[in-house]
């Protein structure tokens, strides 16, 4: 319905395509579908960095990419795609893309099994979770809690400690239920 409302009234506006892209490519990427999640998300990722889009758009598309990069092709074409992140968030000033892109970093880190036991990314993260804010003050938003929680208990699981990954579900299951979300 998205796409085709963008159709009809702003057949033109790339950008505006772009966004669309990226919940249809979450669709595809949910349904096992990574070719044409990839496909949507490699049109739209360039459009959204070169014009106009909101820190969760590029959150949920780069997230989206780097997962799928690491299936198809490997670490290296997910790090591509996660130094892409960290360039736009530079670019456009978005601490909160930053802190995405280092969650997802920790995450493909754990995919790959890079992991070491004193994993500064991870404390890190850990860190920020658990305060729900940076070192520097900034308030985490849900979004932020729950994908930091879901990949720190990814990392818990990676270094075979079920009960640090239950609580870190645990605490996502609650925020969820909290906010009548999940």
């Amino acid at each position: 319905e998205a796409e085709d409302l963008v159709e009809e009234a702003h057949a033109k506006d790339a950008g505006l395509r772009a966004i669309a892209q990226v919940p249809l490519a979450e669709g595809l990427y949910a349904q096992d579908d990574l070719v044409g999640a990839r496909r949507r998300l490699d049109f739209a990722i360039p459009v959204m960095a070169a014009g106009e889009g909101w820190v969760d758009i590029y959150a949920r598309a780069l997230e989206t990419r780097i997962r799928i990069a690491l299936v198809e092709e490997g670490l290296g074409a997910a790090i591509a795609f996660l130094d892409r992140g960290y360039e736009i968030a530079a670019a456009r000033d978005l601490w909160r893309l930053r802190w995405t892109m280092d969650a997802m970093r920790h995450e493909g880190m754990c995919r790959t099994n890079l992991l070491v036991e004193d994993d500064a990314l991870g404390l890190a993260l850990a860190r920020d979770v658990a305060a729900g804010a940076t070192l520097e003050g900034r308030r985490l938003t849900w979004r932020e809690l729950l994908v930091g929680r879901i990949t720190l208990a990814r990392g818990a699981l990676f270094r075979n400690t079920p009960a640090a990954a239950l609580a870190w579900l645990d605490a996502a299951v609650a925020q969820g239920e909290a906010l009548g979300a999940y």
